[in-house]
């Protein structure tokens, strides 16, 4: 497998304060470059929240 470095999947010092908001912008960022889709980045997103909801209801 071939590592490439691509600089514009790097996105320094952003107002983040939540995961759902780093969920977002790393998937954005991909998206973006055509490594996933939109709609798998809204799936990252249910995961998320389907887990931290099962982990908070204990």
């Amino acid at each position: 497998m071939e590592i490439i470095f691509d600089p514009s999947l790097i996105a320094l010092k952003q107002n983040i304060s939540r995961a759902e908001e780093a969920i977002e912008l790393a998937g954005s960022l991909l998206a973006r470059r055509q490594i996933c889709s939109a709609e798998y980045v809204n799936e990252m997103l249910t995961v998320y929240e389907d887990f931290w909801r099962r982990h908070r209801d204990r």
